[in-house]
């Protein structure tokens, strides 16, 4: 039989524990909101010369991402300019976020895909968000600024604001670099990815407003060889492409004619196929 005085200890004992979850039974949800607020990272809005960053106080990127976005920008808009035509965006928004959830209610644009190696978007009202939430690196974070400052870029320089989504994710991939003046022309990844390039598939990448899901990774590796191959391949397409390119950045209309440039699409496409399954770089 168990003793009174056992028992008014082991009651002194259980009664903070039952108070403690009686608490969290009855107030869970405000405890709840509680606890996002303690453990949230809060992020800092800054102004560096014409561009607004939103960043945490604390990300250990924070200098680098003002640093790089200026640097990449400044030579776009310098060593790229005779080449593109870039012109230097009045300002931009670059948001960073360390937390899922608060990258999660800047909203995902229409066309975005999941296939993406880096969580980023250029949204349609020009802000930059980047998910930095699973630890990315500098060179990560590096490759995710460039991708969407190239489209910053193609936005602001074109007097339409839609690209065909070949042009866009092509050259997005091509500008990804991890030192500036070094763009990524790696003909290993064309390489690797040729062997799903099939007859066709140049008129689905022409004719696509945006890339579907079930398909977005081979048609971002195909896009990226495609402005590849015009630009450093075989067949003396550069100048044309490039003439072409600023031409319809001055357009009051979206990008099309390219197959002008091209000549006859399945010619083309098999000699840009054959190129892709090993690939040589003129310059």
């Amino acid at each position: 039989m168990t003793s009174r005085p056992l028992v008014m200890k082991l009651g002194v004992l259980l009664l903070p524990a039952m108070l403690m979850l009686g608490g969290l039974k009855l107030f869970g949800s405000d405890l709840g909101r509680f606890g996002t607020k303690l453990t949230s990272t809060p992020s800092l809005e800054v102004k560096h010369g014409a561009n607004f960053y939103v960043l945490p106080p604390t990300y250990r990127y924070e200098k680098h991402v003002k640093d790089w976005t200026t640097n990449f920008l400044t030579w776009m808009g310098t060593d790229q300019v005779d080449v593109f035509g870039f012109c230097q965006p009045p300002s931009l928004t670059v948001a960073v976020y360390v937390d899922r959830a608060r990258f999660d209610q800047e909203g995902r644009p229409h066309s975005a895909s999941e296939v993406a190696i880096y969580r980023s978007w250029l949204r349609h009202d020009g802000r930059i968000i980047i998910d930095a939430s699973q630890g990315m690196e500098e060179a990560g974070l590096q490759r995710a600024l460039s991708h969407q400052l190239t489209h910053a870029l193609m936005r602001f320089q074109g007097k339409h604001v839609r690209w065909p989504a070949w042009l866009s994710e092509g050259l997005a991939i091509y500008f990804e670099s991890t030192t500036l003046g070094v763009v990524n022309a790696n003909a290993r990844a064309v390489r690797s990815a040729a062997p799903q390039f099939k007859p066709g598939l140049l008129d689905q990448l022409l004719s696509l407003e945006a890339f579907p899901e079930r398909e977005a990774l081979l048609h971002h590796e195909a896009s990226y060889a495609l402005v590849l191959y015009l630009l450093h391949g075989p067949g003396g397409f550069r100048q044309r492409f490039l003439d072409w390119y600023r031409g319809e950045a001055k357009a009051d209309r979206p990008a099309q004619g390219i197959e002008k440039v091209l000549g006859p699409l399945s010619d083309f496409e098999a000699a840009w196929i054959e190129w892709a399954r090993s690939p040589k770089l003129d310059r």
